[in-house]
C-alpha cells in the first residue's frame, strides 16, 4: 500500500500489476510513504478523504505472469508440489482453490513467508470461507480493495459483488496495466495527474496478451472468463473477447 496524507491519495498495489515501477514514480511526490509488505487489504488503512486507485491486469496475462515469475513461488508449492511446471495443473488449482488441507500445512512448515497475499490464501483455508466458482485473482482483488472483504466472502455470492462494485469496492479508479504508459490520462487527482504526466514511461515486465494466450486451451480460456468474470467487469474488457477466441 502506498499512501500520501499530504496530497490525500492511496495506491493499492495488487501483485503483478506494474506496482513496483509505479512506486518509483510515486516516491518522487513529497509526503509519499510505503507500507511493507507491499500487498495487503485496504481494510487496514484509514483512507477517508483520499483518492484511491489501483492497477489491474487481464487475468490471462496475470496468471501466466504469476506462474512464470521467479519460479517456484508459494503457489507452486501449493498446487504443483511435484514441480512438474505444468501450467494447466497449476491454473486449475488457482481457479478452483481446491487444495487438500495437508498441502497447506506442508507449505507452512517448510517456509517462512511474509507475503500478505500468501497469508490471505491460507486464511481462506483456515476459515473455510471462499467464493464458489471464483478464481484466486478475484479473491485477491476483493481482499485488496474492499474494506468489508470478510463479509463479502461469507455471503458467497460473486454475481452480487459483480453487480454492486461501486457499493463495495473502496476504489475511485481502476487502471489497466495496458494504460500505464499514459496513466495520467486516467487519473482525476490533479497532483498525481501532473506528476505522472511529466515522468517517463512506466515499465511493466510482461508479454502481450497474444503471447499469454498460447498457454491456454479453449476450455481453459472459458474457465478463466467464468471464474474471474469480476476482473473482466472491472476492466470493462468486452472488446478484448474478440481476440481471445479468434
Amino acid at each position: 500500500m502506498i499512501i500520501n496524507n499530504k496530497y490525500n491519495f492511496t495506491y493499492i498495489h495488487i501483485p503483478k500489476t506494474g506496482g513496483i515501477t509505479l512506486r518509483k514514480r510515486l516516491s518522487e511526490i513529497n509526503g509519499t510513504y510505503f507500507h511493507n509488505p507491499p500487498h495487503g487489504s485496504i481494510k487496514n488503512y484509514n483512507t477517508d478523504g483520499h483518492y484511491v486507485f489501483a492497477t489491474i491486469r487481464n487475468p490471462f496475462d496475470w496468471y501466466v505472469s504469476f506462474w512464470s515469475h521467479e519460479r517456484p513461488n508459494w503457489s507452486h508449492d501449493l498446487y504443483d508440489r511435484k514441480k512438474t511446471n505444468n501450467f494447466s495443473q497449476w491454473l486449475k488449482g488457482m481457479l478452483n482453490l481446491d487444495l487438500p488441507i495437508e498441502h497447506v500445512y506442508y507449505v507452512k512448515l517448510i517456509t517462512n513467508l511474509t507475503e500478505l497475499d500468501y497469508k490471505f490464501h491460507l486464511y481462506l483455508y483456515r476459515s473455510g470461507i471462499k467464493l464458489d466458482n471464483t478464481g484466486w485473482l478475484s479473491h485477491l482483488t476483493i481482499f485488496s480493495c474492499c474494506k468489508n472483504f470478510e463479509e463479502l466472502l461469507a455471503n458467497n455470492n460473486i454475481d452480487y459483488i459483480c453487480n454492486n462494485i461501486k457499493k463495495y469496492f473502496n476504489v475511485n479508479k481502476f487502471i489497466q496495466t495496458s494504460q500505464l504508459n499514459d496513466i495520467h490520462n486516467y487519473i482525476d487527482h490533479p497532483i498525481l495527474h501532473n506528476h505522472l504526466k511529466n515522468t517517463g514511461p512506466i515499465h511493466l515486465n510482461k508479454g502481450s496478451h497474444r503471447e499469454s494466450m498460447k498457454y491456454y486451451t479453449e476450455d481453459m480460456k472459458k474457465e478463466v472468463l467464468e471464474k474471474d468474470r469480476l476482473i473482466f467487469k472491472l476492466m470493462k474488457f468486452r472488446h478484448f473477447l474478440f481476440h481471445i477466441f479468434r
